[in-house]
C-alpha cells in the first residue's frame, strides 16, 4: 500500500536531510516541508533520523495512509527556557498518523 510521509521539523537542522528507514533499511530522505509517497506493507516498521535526533519505531497498520514527522523536545525547551540548549540537546522525533 502507499503511504505519504511528510517532514515538518521547522528550523531543526533545516539544511540536513531527514532519513527514513523501513525495517532498518534506508529508503528515502526528505527536505524541510517535503512529502513523498512510499510503498509499505502492514506491519512494516518505519523509523526516522535527523542529525542526532531519532524517532521511536512506528508500525504500519492496514489503515495507515499518511504520517508526519515532527520534533518532540522537552517542555522546558518548547517553552523557550534555555533556548540556546536546543542546538546542543538531542531530542526525539515524533511519528504521528495524519
Amino acid at each position: 500500500m502507499k503511504m505519504a510521509i511528510t517532514r515538518d521539523t521547522g528550523f531543526y537542522a533545516v539544511g540536513s536531510p531527514l532519513l527514513i528507514f523501513v525495517n532498518g533499511e534506508k529508503v528515502l530522505s526528505l527536505s524541510e516541508d517535503e512529502s513523498k509517497t512510499l510503498e509499505v506493507a502492514a506491519r512494516d516498521v518505519v523509523t526516522a533520523k535527523l542529525v542526532s535526533m531519532k524517532s521511536d519505531s512506528y508500525t504500519v497498520r492496514a489503515e495507515s495512509q499518511a504520517i508526519k514527522i515532527t520534533p518532540n523536545s522537552n517542555r522546558a525547551v518548547q517553552a523557550g527556557l534555555f533556548l540556546f540548549l536546543k542546538f546542543f540537546m538531542p531530542g526525539r522525533l515524533a511519528i504521528t498518523e495524519v
